[in-house]
């Protein structure tokens, strides 16, 4: 599954909030993976990984 934005994307990857935290507990709850990748000025993409 892959949800892309078109926001200002993620400028610090070190910090992550709230919204990034509950992603990454409900994949591994589901022993899956993703993988997020950003750039500052031009939106974000998370792939989640569903075997």
């Amino acid at each position: 599954m892959t949800v892309i934005d078109n926001g200002k994307g993620i400028s610090d990857p070190s910090v992550s909030g709230q919204g990034m935290r509950n992603i990454d507990e409900r994949v591994k709850s589901l022993k899956e993976s993703w993988k997020v990748t950003s750039t500052n000025g031009k939106g974000t993409v998370n792939q989640i990984i569903l075997s």
